[in-house]
């Protein structure tokens, strides 16, 4: 579009057009978008490739230790079967290193070979989200909801304890983290208090979690011995215990 007229392509009339001379992509079923890329692009090329004699040439091949010389020779020959606008835009090479095992051996060969697509991976977030609900110990603080990022491969309840701590403040063994059942969301109703070596696991519904609850954690006004044990720690966790019993979950969502 050169933007000074009004002409157009329809998308359904040029995957028509394409079908005509690449029969895989008939049809309205999903296709290979890289496919459909590369054939189109090729076929662009040798329809624009102004050499029409192609002479025979040979691929170089290097020993490593002068990958520059060998590169460039290798795109001069390539260039001298493809000339076209289109090659200059979407053409490159690709470095291949292969290398003998046997030690004494050892021979190393560099080529470079044409390519106009590479496939990449797309780039994997190795941590994933925690929704965890923070309980004061002071009983006017309303409840606050985190979402605290750890390891999905190798995420801990530790993890998870010292990353919160640095987002709310809260010394981490002055945490405890428990799995509070997801209809109640009430101290009464802790499914189980979380030890730090306890792994997290990925859910692709739910992300990390842990078991099927909700992740509590409560701050304990003095720090426990075992911080991770049954819910008896102390006179002062019990009178925590009692107080968020008796205030409200609703605030912090």
């Amino acid at each position: 579009w050169g933007g000074d007229d009004s002409y157009s392509v329809s998308p359904s009339e040029f995957k028509r057009c394409i079908a005509r001379f690449a029969p895989q992509f008939t049809g309205y079923a999903q296709h290979d978008a890289q496919e459909l890329l590369a054939f189109l692009l090729d076929g662009l090329h040798e329809d624009l490739n102004r050499i029409r004699t192609k002479p025979a040439t040979e691929v170089p091949s290097g020993d490593g230790t002068d990958d520059a010389a060998v590169a460039a020779l290798s795109w001069q020959r390539h260039m001298l079967r493809n000339d076209s606008f289109v090659h200059d835009l979407f053409w490159g090479q690709y470095k291949s290193r292969l290398e003998c095992p046997d030690l004494e051996c050892g021979k190393v060969s560099v080529t470079f070979d044409p390519v106009n697509c590479v496939t990449l991976q797309l780039p994997h977030d190795d941590e994933g989200a925690v929704t965890v609900v923070m309980r004061h110990a002071d009983p006017a603080r309303r409840p606050v909801r985190y979402s605290v990022r750890v390891s999905q491969g190798a995420g801990t309840v530790e993890d998870l304890r010292r990353k919160l701590s640095d987002v709310c403040g809260v010394e981490g063994e002055r945490l405890a983290l428990a799995e509070v059942d997801r209809d109640r969301g009430s101290p009464k109703s802790v499914v189980s208090w979380l030890k730090p070596g306890a792994r997290l696991f990925y859910s692709g519904n739910s992300g990390l979690r842990m078991g099927d609850g909700l992740v509590y954690a409560y701050e304990v006004p003095n720090a426990p011995n075992e911080p991770f044990g049954p819910p008896a720690f102390s006179a002062g966790y019990s009178s925590l215990l009692h107080s968020s019993s008796s205030s409200s979950s609703a605030g912090g969502r």
